[in-house]
């Protein structure tokens, strides 16, 4: 079971996604970014827990510059059942194959969100852009 809190200070908060379209982020900033979005991810996954939505719009740097994760409406404790985990949940833009052709998935799928995450903030683009428009 997920425990969920508000996080109502972010609210107001600049996300990852709009700073990046304001301005190009620096390669060390995106170095960074990699870096505590892998750890974050890395914790995540040391508890069995899949976020199923990684992407640049639920991101927020603090005042440190520490990347913070404030969503986790979809996130879901890997079970042993892989039959549980055959939704698609999570961003169209985001989603990992397996999750797009209803297979069973696990946190690996949050590892191919993390990849697109990287591409955008450091291409200032998404990959696959034509081919999501067919979908």
């Amino acid at each position: 079971m997920l425990c969920y809190r508000r996080v109502s200070h972010w609210w107001n908060a600049e996300t990852i996604l709009d700073k990046n379209k304001r301005k190009k982020l620096a390669y060390k900033i995106v170095v960074q970014l990699a870096l505590d979005l892998s750890r974050g991810l890395s914790y995540l996954h040391s508890k069995k827990i899949v976020h199923r939505d990684v992407k640049s719009e639920i991101m927020f740097l603090d005042g440190n510059r520490n990347l913070k994760i404030v969503d986790f409406g979809v996130a879901h404790v890997e079970v042993m059942n892989p039959s549980d985990m055959t939704s698609e949940t999570g961003t169209l833009e985001y989603m990992a194959p397996k999750v797009l052709d209803g297979k069973h998935y696990n946190r690996t799928c949050d590892v191919y969100s993390f990849g697109i995450f990287l591409w955008e903030i450091y291409c200032c683009d998404m990959p696959f852009c034509q081919a999501i428009r067919y979908f």
